[in-house]
Protein backbone atom coordinates (compact mmCIF):
# COMPACT_ATOMS: atom_id res chain seq x y z
CA UNK A 1 0.00 0.00 0.00
CA UNK A 2 2.59 2.29 0.85
CA UNK A 3 4.60 1.71 -2.75
CA UNK A 4 1.14 1.86 -4.31
CA UNK A 5 0.76 5.44 -2.49
CA UNK A 6 4.36 7.01 -3.67
CA UNK A 7 3.50 6.08 -7.32
CA UNK A 8 0.33 7.88 -7.41
CA UNK A 9 1.87 10.88 -5.45
CA UNK A 10 4.87 10.68 -7.90
CA UNK A 11 2.76 10.87 -10.57
CA UNK A 12 0.25 13.65 -9.31
CA UNK A 13 3.11 15.89 -8.45
CA UNK A 14 4.56 14.79 -11.96
CA UNK A 15 1.35 15.26 -14.13
CA UNK A 16 1.10 18.84 -11.91
CA UNK A 17 4.66 20.45 -12.64
CA UNK A 18 4.39 19.37 -16.42
CA UNK A 19 1.17 20.82 -16.96
CA UNK A 20 1.55 24.12 -15.07
CA UNK A 21 -1.66 23.20 -12.80
CA UNK A 22 -0.53 23.75 -9.33
CA UNK A 23 2.59 25.28 -7.80
CA UNK A 24 5.09 23.44 -5.28
CA UNK A 25 6.39 24.90 -2.59
CA UNK A 26 9.56 25.71 -3.86
CA UNK A 27 8.35 27.54 -7.08
CA UNK A 28 10.56 30.57 -7.74
CA UNK A 29 8.05 33.59 -6.70
CA UNK A 30 10.23 36.87 -7.53
CA UNK A 31 14.01 37.43 -8.32
CA UNK A 32 16.45 38.71 -5.25
CA UNK A 33 16.82 42.26 -4.41
CA UNK A 34 20.96 41.74 -4.81
CA UNK A 35 20.38 40.27 -7.96
CA UNK A 36 17.93 43.06 -9.48
CA UNK A 37 20.79 45.48 -8.28
CA UNK A 38 23.40 44.01 -9.68
CA UNK A 39 25.61 46.35 -11.49
CA UNK A 40 28.47 43.65 -12.07
CA UNK A 41 27.73 40.64 -14.77
CA UNK A 42 25.67 37.41 -13.30
CA UNK A 43 27.67 34.96 -11.05
CA UNK A 44 26.91 31.30 -11.41
CA UNK A 45 24.37 31.93 -9.16
CA UNK A 46 22.37 34.72 -9.87
CA UNK A 47 22.09 33.31 -13.60
CA UNK A 48 20.88 30.12 -12.40
CA UNK A 49 18.19 32.09 -10.18
CA UNK A 50 17.14 34.31 -13.07
CA UNK A 51 17.27 31.30 -15.52
CA UNK A 52 15.22 28.67 -12.89
CA UNK A 53 12.72 32.02 -12.25
CA UNK A 54 11.99 32.38 -16.06
CA UNK A 55 11.94 29.23 -17.16
CA UNK A 56 9.26 27.86 -14.12
CA UNK A 57 6.71 30.80 -15.37
CA UNK A 58 7.85 30.02 -18.67
CA UNK A 59 6.53 26.75 -18.24
CA UNK A 60 3.55 27.41 -16.57
CA UNK A 61 3.02 29.68 -19.57
CA UNK A 62 3.23 27.25 -21.53
CA UNK A 63 1.34 24.54 -20.09
CA UNK A 64 -1.41 26.56 -17.74
CA UNK A 65 -4.89 27.10 -17.48
CA UNK A 66 -5.64 30.36 -18.56
CA UNK A 67 -5.77 31.91 -15.27
CA UNK A 68 -2.67 30.63 -14.71
CA UNK A 69 -1.00 31.66 -17.98
CA UNK A 70 -2.10 35.50 -17.25
CA UNK A 71 -0.45 34.84 -13.21
CA UNK A 72 2.57 33.66 -14.63
CA UNK A 73 3.18 36.69 -17.84
CA UNK A 74 2.34 39.29 -14.34
CA UNK A 75 5.44 37.12 -12.59
CA UNK A 76 7.64 37.25 -15.72
CA UNK A 77 6.93 41.19 -16.04
CA UNK A 78 7.80 42.43 -12.64
CA UNK A 79 11.66 42.36 -12.51
CA UNK A 80 10.83 44.63 -15.83
CA UNK A 81 8.43 46.95 -13.89
CA UNK A 82 9.99 50.39 -12.94
CA UNK A 83 11.89 50.10 -10.12
CA UNK A 84 14.89 52.69 -9.25
CA UNK A 85 16.72 49.65 -7.34
CA UNK A 86 16.52 47.57 -10.77
CA UNK A 87 19.76 47.82 -12.19
CA UNK A 88 20.24 48.73 -16.31
CA UNK A 89 22.61 45.82 -16.82
CA UNK A 90 19.81 43.18 -14.59
CA UNK A 91 17.48 44.56 -17.08
CA UNK A 92 19.07 44.29 -20.38
CA UNK A 93 20.62 40.34 -19.24
CA UNK A 94 17.06 39.48 -17.64
CA UNK A 95 15.50 40.56 -21.45
CA UNK A 96 18.04 38.75 -23.10
CA UNK A 97 17.49 35.25 -21.40
CA UNK A 98 13.81 35.78 -21.14
CA UNK A 99 13.72 36.67 -24.83
CA UNK A 100 15.30 33.23 -25.58
CA UNK A 101 12.67 31.74 -23.75
CA UNK A 102 10.01 33.08 -25.03
CA UNK A 103 10.61 32.24 -28.59
CA UNK A 104 9.06 28.15 -28.09
CA UNK A 105 5.72 29.74 -26.70
CA UNK A 106 5.28 31.84 -30.05
CA UNK A 107 4.52 28.11 -31.53
CA UNK A 108 1.90 27.47 -29.26
CA UNK A 109 -1.38 26.14 -30.45
CA UNK A 110 -3.65 28.73 -27.92
CA UNK A 111 -3.58 31.87 -28.87
CA UNK A 112 -4.10 33.07 -25.33
CA UNK A 113 -0.34 31.84 -24.64
CA UNK A 114 1.16 33.15 -28.35
CA UNK A 115 -0.89 36.78 -27.55
CA UNK A 116 0.74 36.87 -23.37
CA UNK A 117 4.23 35.90 -24.79
CA UNK A 118 3.73 39.19 -27.32
CA UNK A 119 2.60 41.20 -24.64
CA UNK A 120 5.78 40.43 -22.55
CA UNK A 121 8.30 40.96 -25.58
CA UNK A 122 7.28 44.47 -25.50
CA UNK A 123 8.93 45.02 -22.59
CA UNK A 124 12.13 43.35 -23.45
CA UNK A 125 15.22 45.92 -24.34
CA UNK A 126 16.93 43.51 -25.89
CA UNK A 127 17.42 44.80 -29.87
CA UNK A 128 16.72 40.58 -30.83
CA UNK A 129 13.10 40.43 -29.56
CA UNK A 130 12.62 41.80 -33.67
CA UNK A 131 13.07 37.95 -33.86
CA UNK A 132 9.63 37.31 -31.94
CA UNK A 133 8.23 40.21 -33.88
CA UNK A 134 8.91 39.26 -36.98
CA UNK A 135 7.29 35.59 -36.15
CA UNK A 136 3.92 37.54 -34.74
CA UNK A 137 3.31 39.68 -37.94
CA UNK A 138 1.44 36.79 -39.60
CA UNK A 139 -0.10 35.02 -36.66
CA UNK A 140 -3.58 33.86 -37.41
CA UNK A 141 -4.99 35.77 -34.77
CA UNK A 142 -5.42 39.39 -35.24
CA UNK A 143 -4.84 40.45 -31.03
CA UNK A 144 -1.42 38.48 -31.85
CA UNK A 145 -0.76 40.56 -35.44
CA UNK A 146 -1.44 43.84 -32.89
CA UNK A 147 0.68 43.44 -30.72
CA UNK A 148 3.61 42.05 -32.49
CA UNK A 149 3.04 45.44 -34.67
CA UNK A 150 3.45 47.70 -31.18
CA UNK A 151 6.78 45.52 -30.34
CA UNK A 152 8.01 46.94 -33.41
CA UNK A 153 7.32 50.05 -32.72
CA UNK A 154 8.83 49.96 -29.40
CA UNK A 155 12.04 48.66 -31.02
CA UNK A 156 11.88 51.53 -33.66
CA UNK A 157 11.30 53.90 -30.73
CA UNK A 158 14.93 52.73 -29.09
CA UNK A 159 16.52 52.23 -32.44
CA UNK A 160 17.04 49.92 -34.45
CA UNK A 161 19.75 49.36 -36.99
CA UNK A 162 19.21 50.14 -40.82
CA UNK A 163 19.93 45.86 -41.32
CA UNK A 164 17.07 45.78 -38.51
CA UNK A 165 14.96 48.48 -39.75
CA UNK A 166 15.18 46.83 -43.29
CA UNK A 167 14.11 42.89 -41.78
CA UNK A 168 11.33 44.64 -40.48
CA UNK A 169 10.03 46.59 -43.43
CA UNK A 170 10.48 43.43 -45.65
CA UNK A 171 8.40 41.48 -43.01
CA UNK A 172 5.38 44.45 -43.07
CA UNK A 173 5.31 44.15 -47.03
CA UNK A 174 4.78 40.35 -47.07
CA UNK A 175 1.97 40.43 -43.89
CA UNK A 176 0.12 42.94 -45.51
CA UNK A 177 -0.86 41.37 -48.36
CA UNK A 178 -3.83 39.77 -46.71
CA UNK A 179 -4.05 42.09 -43.94
CA UNK A 180 -7.86 42.70 -43.48
CA UNK A 181 -7.76 44.34 -39.62
CA UNK A 182 -8.45 47.81 -39.34
CA UNK A 183 -6.12 47.98 -35.95
CA UNK A 184 -3.60 46.08 -37.62
CA UNK A 185 -3.36 48.73 -40.63
CA UNK A 186 -3.44 51.73 -38.17
CA UNK A 187 0.02 50.08 -36.47
CA UNK A 188 1.20 49.82 -40.08
CA UNK A 189 0.32 53.29 -40.52
CA UNK A 190 2.07 53.87 -37.45
CA UNK A 191 5.47 52.23 -38.31
CA UNK A 192 6.37 52.79 -41.48
CA UNK A 193 6.37 56.56 -41.04
CA UNK A 194 9.50 56.12 -38.37
CA UNK A 195 11.72 53.98 -40.42
CA UNK A 196 14.45 55.65 -41.74
CA UNK A 197 14.34 53.90 -45.48
CA UNK A 198 13.46 55.07 -48.96
CA UNK A 199 11.33 52.38 -49.33
CA UNK A 200 9.16 52.78 -46.35
CA UNK A 201 8.30 56.16 -47.59
CA UNK A 202 7.15 54.51 -50.92
CA UNK A 203 5.24 52.27 -49.02
CA UNK A 204 3.65 54.63 -47.06
CA UNK A 205 2.45 55.74 -49.57
CA UNK A 206 0.97 52.84 -51.49
CA UNK A 207 -0.81 52.19 -48.34
CA UNK A 208 -2.31 55.44 -48.03
CA UNK A 209 -3.45 54.83 -50.87
CA UNK A 210 -4.94 51.70 -51.02
CA UNK A 211 -6.55 52.78 -47.64
CA UNK A 212 -8.75 55.47 -49.33
CA UNK A 213 -10.85 52.90 -50.63
CA UNK A 214 -11.84 51.55 -47.08
CA UNK A 215 -12.36 55.04 -46.07
CA UNK A 216 -14.84 55.54 -48.82
CA UNK A 217 -16.83 52.10 -47.72
CA UNK A 218 -17.59 53.60 -44.55
CA UNK A 219 -17.00 57.42 -43.96
CA UNK A 220 -16.95 57.10 -39.89
CA UNK A 221 -13.31 55.39 -39.71
CA UNK A 222 -11.01 57.55 -38.28
CA UNK A 223 -8.44 59.40 -40.27
CA UNK A 224 -6.20 60.33 -37.86
CA UNK A 225 -3.21 58.00 -38.37
CA UNK A 226 -3.68 58.65 -42.12
CA UNK A 227 -3.52 62.07 -41.73
CA UNK A 228 -0.78 62.22 -38.98
CA UNK A 229 1.67 59.49 -41.71
CA UNK A 230 0.75 62.10 -44.54
CA UNK A 231 1.42 64.95 -43.02
CA UNK A 232 4.91 63.81 -41.65
CA UNK A 233 5.91 62.32 -44.88
CA UNK A 234 4.93 66.24 -45.95
CA UNK A 235 7.58 67.80 -43.71
CA UNK A 236 10.12 65.43 -44.65
CA UNK A 237 10.01 65.59 -47.73
CA UNK A 238 9.83 69.77 -47.24
CA UNK A 239 12.65 69.49 -45.16
CA UNK A 240 14.71 67.09 -48.01
CA UNK A 241 14.23 69.75 -50.41
CA UNK A 242 15.48 72.69 -48.24
CA UNK A 243 18.51 70.86 -47.33
CA UNK A 244 19.27 70.38 -51.07
CA UNK A 245 18.94 66.33 -51.30
CA UNK A 246 17.26 66.56 -54.25
CA UNK A 247 13.56 65.78 -55.50
CA UNK A 248 12.47 61.71 -55.92
CA UNK A 249 9.84 62.66 -58.98
CA UNK A 250 8.21 59.16 -58.35
CA UNK A 251 7.98 60.32 -54.56
CA UNK A 252 6.13 63.77 -55.58
CA UNK A 253 3.84 62.42 -57.81
CA UNK A 254 2.65 59.70 -55.53
CA UNK A 255 2.32 62.08 -52.76
CA UNK A 256 0.10 64.50 -54.85
CA UNK A 257 -2.03 61.47 -55.93
CA UNK A 258 -2.63 60.10 -52.31
CA UNK A 259 -3.46 63.72 -51.30
CA UNK A 260 -5.66 64.56 -53.69
CA UNK A 261 -7.64 61.42 -53.10
CA UNK A 262 -8.07 62.03 -49.66
CA UNK A 263 -8.73 65.58 -50.19
CA UNK A 264 -11.35 65.12 -52.88
CA UNK A 265 -12.95 61.84 -50.36
CA UNK A 266 -13.31 64.16 -47.60
CA UNK A 267 -14.50 67.00 -49.34
CA UNK A 268 -17.37 64.86 -50.68
CA UNK A 269 -17.71 63.11 -47.18
CA UNK A 270 -18.42 66.35 -45.73
CA UNK A 271 -21.25 67.65 -48.52
CA UNK A 272 -23.25 64.41 -46.88
CA UNK A 273 -25.62 65.62 -43.77
CA UNK A 274 -25.12 62.00 -42.35
CA UNK A 275 -21.88 62.79 -40.57
CA UNK A 276 -22.36 63.62 -36.78
CA UNK A 277 -19.83 66.61 -35.47
CA UNK A 278 -16.70 64.23 -34.58
CA UNK A 279 -16.98 62.88 -38.13
CA UNK A 280 -17.24 66.06 -40.03
CA UNK A 281 -14.37 67.73 -37.34
CA UNK A 282 -11.96 64.37 -38.82
CA UNK A 283 -13.04 65.18 -42.45
CA UNK A 284 -12.35 68.78 -42.20
CA UNK A 285 -9.17 68.43 -40.89
CA UNK A 286 -7.79 65.85 -43.54
CA UNK A 287 -8.92 68.64 -46.09
CA UNK A 288 -7.10 71.22 -44.52
CA UNK A 289 -4.11 69.08 -44.41
CA UNK A 290 -3.87 67.63 -48.01
CA UNK A 291 -5.22 71.29 -49.27
CA UNK A 292 -1.56 72.80 -47.97
CA UNK A 293 0.32 69.66 -49.18
CA UNK A 294 -0.79 69.70 -52.92
CA UNK A 295 -0.32 73.63 -52.45
CA UNK A 296 3.10 72.62 -51.65
CA UNK A 297 4.13 69.81 -54.20
CA UNK A 298 1.89 71.44 -57.40
CA UNK A 299 3.27 74.59 -56.23
CA UNK A 300 6.92 72.73 -56.49
CA UNK A 301 6.38 70.46 -59.56
CA UNK A 302 4.22 73.31 -61.75
CA UNK A 303 5.83 76.91 -60.56
CA UNK A 304 3.92 78.69 -63.00
CA UNK A 305 0.46 76.55 -62.30
CA UNK A 306 -3.00 78.48 -61.64
CA UNK A 307 -3.90 77.28 -58.07
CA UNK A 308 -7.24 77.05 -56.42
CA UNK A 309 -8.02 79.90 -54.14
CA UNK A 310 -7.28 79.24 -50.73
CA UNK A 311 -9.99 77.09 -48.93
CA UNK A 312 -9.55 79.16 -45.35
CA UNK A 313 -12.53 80.96 -45.65
CA UNK A 314 -14.97 78.22 -47.29
CA UNK A 315 -13.78 76.21 -44.25
CA UNK A 316 -15.04 78.57 -41.53
CA UNK A 317 -18.59 79.16 -43.50
CA UNK A 318 -18.43 75.46 -44.01
CA UNK A 319 -19.23 75.49 -47.65
CA UNK A 320 -18.52 71.77 -48.44
CA UNK A 321 -19.93 71.97 -52.05
CA UNK A 322 -17.33 74.75 -53.01
CA UNK A 323 -14.33 72.89 -51.74
CA UNK A 324 -15.44 69.83 -53.68
CA UNK A 325 -15.83 71.88 -56.94
CA UNK A 326 -12.16 72.72 -56.29
CA UNK A 327 -10.97 69.60 -56.25
CA UNK A 328 -11.83 69.81 -60.32
CA UNK A 329 -9.26 72.41 -60.59
CA UNK A 330 -7.19 70.06 -58.85
CA UNK A 331 -7.66 67.28 -61.08
CA UNK A 332 -7.39 69.15 -63.72
CA UNK A 333 -3.79 70.48 -62.89
CA UNK A 334 -2.86 66.65 -62.21
CA UNK A 335 -3.58 65.07 -65.46
CA UNK A 336 -1.94 68.09 -67.20
CA UNK A 337 1.53 68.92 -68.26
CA UNK A 338 4.25 69.25 -66.90
CA UNK A 339 2.74 66.75 -63.89
CA UNK A 340 0.13 64.21 -66.14
CA UNK A 341 -1.02 62.17 -63.77
CA UNK A 342 -3.14 59.41 -65.75
CA UNK A 343 -7.08 60.36 -64.56
CA UNK A 344 -7.95 56.93 -63.39
CA UNK A 345 -4.90 57.50 -60.83
CA UNK A 346 -6.94 59.81 -58.90
CA UNK A 347 -10.01 58.43 -58.88
CA UNK A 348 -12.21 58.45 -55.70
CA UNK A 349 -15.03 56.52 -55.33
CA UNK A 350 -18.48 58.46 -55.07
CA UNK A 351 -16.33 61.77 -57.01
CA UNK A 352 -16.52 62.53 -60.32
CA UNK A 353 -14.25 61.50 -62.10
CA UNK A 354 -11.73 63.67 -63.40
CA UNK A 355 -11.46 63.75 -67.66
CA UNK A 356 -8.39 65.48 -69.75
Amino acid sequence: MRNSRSIIGAVVVSTCVLAGLCVAQDAPLAVSEATRQTTSPFTAAQEREVTDYIQYHVGVMNNGTDEQVLTARRRLLEPLRPNPQASELFIRSYSSYLRIELAPLLRNGRSLVRLNAMIIAYDLVDPAVLDLALDGLTDEHVAVRYRAYRVAEALLGRGLSEFDQRRLFDAISRAIVNERDEHVWIMVLTILPKMDLDEAKQKLLVVLNRRVEAHARDLTLSLATERDALVKLYRDMVVGILQGTGRDAETMNKLMIVSYRYLALSANALTQATLDRDHQQDHQQMVESTDVILRWAVGTVAPGAVLPGRIDGLVKKQLWAEILAGCRTWSGLLIAPPINIAPEQIAVPGVESPQR
